[in-house]
Formats: C-alpha cells, sequence, structure tokens
C-alpha cells in the first residue's frame, strides 16, 4: 500500500512513473517503476526529500537504476524489520572449494546472500567505512567469524589491529588464528606490518622458486602452502592522525595492497572517518573492494563510493557494495559473541 503511495506522491510532485514490480527485504522494500514521458532518474532522486515528508519516513527514500527501470527503496517500518544472523547467511555457500576464502557480505532485497571471495583479484583488499552505529565494527567481526568457520588456523591466520581496542575485545587474546597479539597503538601496529611485508616477499621467493603465481598453485602443487593471512585494521585513520605517522604506514600498506594477493595475504582497512586525507588516492587505488556503510556526509561517500548516497544508508549494517562496475545493497549479518569465539577457538 505504502508503495502504491509513492507512485501517487510523485504524480502530485509532476514526476511521472509506472509501478513495474515491488520486493521486500530484511530492511526495506523497493518499488521498481518505469519512468514516463520525459522524466529521468535525477528528478525522481532530487524528489526524495519532498517523499521522506510526504510519507513521514525517518530516511529519504534511496534511489537507484536497474535494468530498464528505476528502484525506489523505502525502509520497512520497525515491526517489519527482521534481523539477518550469520547462522542463516552461512546456510547456503557458493558452489566452491572448500579452502576458498569467502565470507558473506549480506542480503539483497531478495534474499539471497552474496559472498566475497579474497582470491578472486575484484575483491583481494577492503576498503570499509561506516560511521557510528552503521554496523562497521559488527561486519569486521563478521568477516572473522565467517573465514575461520570455514578455513583451520592451518589454512588462515588473522593480524588484528584496533587502535580504539573496543572492535576486536574479545576478552581473550589468545586464539590459533592469531600471528600477533591483537595491536592497539602505531608502535605496536608498524612491527606486524614489517613482519607481514617480510613474510609476504618470503612467500614470493617460494612461488619463484616452484615458478608458480600464487599461493593456490601452490597448495596445489606441494600440499604444504603457507596459510593465507588477513590483515583487519579497524579505525585506520586514527593510526594516520600525524604526517610522520602516516608516512610510516602508507608505504608499506602500498606495498602490501599492490602485491600481496598473490601470496596469499589480504588487507582489510576501516574507517568511520573517510576523509581525502585518509583514504588517500595511493590506499584507495589499490583496495579493489569497497563497503560503505551509512556514513556522515556525501563527501565521506563520494571518496569512497564515487556516489553521494551512503549517508541515505540506514545503519545498522544496511551497505553499499562495489563489486565489479555494478553496486549492489545489502544487509550485513549479525554474529553474536559466542559465534565468534566459538569460531576462532578461544
Amino acid at each position: 500500500k505504502q508503495l502504491t503511495v509513492v507512485v501517487n506522491q510523485l504524480h502530485d510532485l509532476r514526476v511521472k512513473v509506472a509501478r513495474k514490480s515491488f520486493q521486500i527485504g530484511p530492511n526495506f522494500a523497493r518499488l521498481l517503476v518505469t519512468p514516463v514521458g520525459n522524466t529521468t532518474i535525477n528528478k525522481v532522486r532530487n524528489r526524495a526529500e519532498d517523499l521522506k515528508i510526504r510519507l513521514g519516513l525517518e530516511h529519504s527514500p534511496f534511489v537507484d537504476s536497474a535494468a530498464g527501470a528505476i528502484c525506489i527503496d523505502v525502509e520497512l517500518p520497525p515491526e517489519h524489520k527482521q534481523p539477518v544472523t550469520l547462522a542463516e547467511a552461512l546456510l547456503e555457500p557458493p558452489a566452491v572449494p572448500e579452502t576458498t576464502p569467502i565470507f558473506p557480505v549480506g542480503k539483497d532485497v531478495s534474499g539471497e546472500t552474496k559472498w566475497a571471495d579474497l582470491s578472486n583479484s575484484n575483491e583481494c583488499h577492503f576498503l570499509v567505512a561506516g560511521t557510528t552505529g552503521s554496523g562497521k565494527s559488527e561486519l569486521l567481526k563478521v568477516i572473522i567469524a565467517a573465514l575461520a568457520r570455514r578455513l583451520p588456523p592451518e589454512r588462515l591466520q588473522f593480524v588484528l589491529i584496533d587502535p580504539k581496542r573496543v572492535t576486536f575485545n574479545f576478552g581473550q587474546s589468545t586464539s590459533p588464528y592469531f600471528r600477533h597479539p591483537i595491536a592497539n597503538t602505531v608502535d605496536e601496529a608498524l612491527p606486524l606490518l614489517s613482519d607481514v611485508f617480510k613474510e609476504t616477499e618470503r612467500r614470493f621467493e617460494l612461488l619463484q622458486q616452484q615458478q608458480l603465481d600464487n599461493l593456490d598453485q601452490l597448495q596445489a602443487k606441494t600440499g604444504d602452502a603457507p596459510p593465507r593471512i588477513v590483515l583487519i585494521c579497524d579505525e585506520f585513520a586514527d593510526l594516520m592522525a600525524d604526517n610522520e605517522t602516516k608516512a610510516d604506514l602508507e608505504q608499506p600498506l602500498k606495498q602490501l595492497s599492490s602485491k600481496a594477493r598473490a601470496a596469499g595475504i589480504h588487507l582489510i582497512l576501516a574507517t568511520q572517518r573517510p576523509e581525502a586525507n585518509v583514504v588517500t588516492p595511493l590506499i584507495r587505488s589499490n583496495l579493489p573492494g569497497r563497503i560503505c556503510l551509512r556514513v556522515k556526509s556525501k563527501g565521506d561517500s563520494s571518496i569512497v563510493m564515487n556516489r553521494p548516497d551512503a549517508c541515505e544508508l540506514l545503519g545498522k549494517g544496511d551497505l553499499l557494495w562495489e563489486r565489479g562496475a555494478g553496486m549492489i545493497r545489502l544487509q550485513s549479518p549479525l554474529a553474536t559473541r559466542e559465534e565468534l569465539e566459538d569460531a576462532l577457538r578461544f
């Protein structure tokens, strides 16, 4: 009924569209409409704030394009929202080899879980942005739990950096998955980056000796490849607060992101503040995977996604994933503390 009202309100605002179909997802309903006459997607976008007022919504409708249609996403009332659990998201993994390092990014409006594959060159490293309450830290925990559920410690190691000391505050710091204790300061983080870079170089020497291209080929040939390493840094903006520290960090991060994939080493850098002096062109160009949860401003959104509307996301796991040449909107799963601790084998 509300979606029909959307079409009627657009008509009252002299934006002519025809209703095509609709879908209902975990947190929002998607109305697909076709433009009528001289209606364009920008004309619909320009009326999003008017629709918010007329429909009494907390958030403006999210307007995007689809094949042959315009998508208008409208937030569901609280009583109709459905959380996505990690257990639910893990039910139907894609048909890939058991050793493939995949994790669920979230469910789309049709209920299909979308997975990221760290062995894919377009998804080997990620930039993740989201303000307080966006669900960014929860997504990082989902990534850790899902990867650990899939791969044993002999095939996977984590290097975790947590300047705010809350995201990876697991209560216990000893896990067979941890290559090092969790780092909280620049002085603790720099040796970890140095170690990972040295390990990258060592692995390239192994690959060169075996005349191979990547870690998967080494495992297939010898059955004894070193484990994948996933380096996750939350709030890396805090580590780059001054110019001296920024210079110390930016260069090893560039070196790792530009060549570590073939060695089975992956970077996931997350921040609340995706400002231009933090998410520099050097960092952005070497992190092909982009996930943006709700951010504070259109400028922050544009820095991460090259589009301004991630500031209109709903928070609590509502995200945009730039996947290849396209963009998909997902609801990320939620991992309980028990699921995370069980996966990490504390």
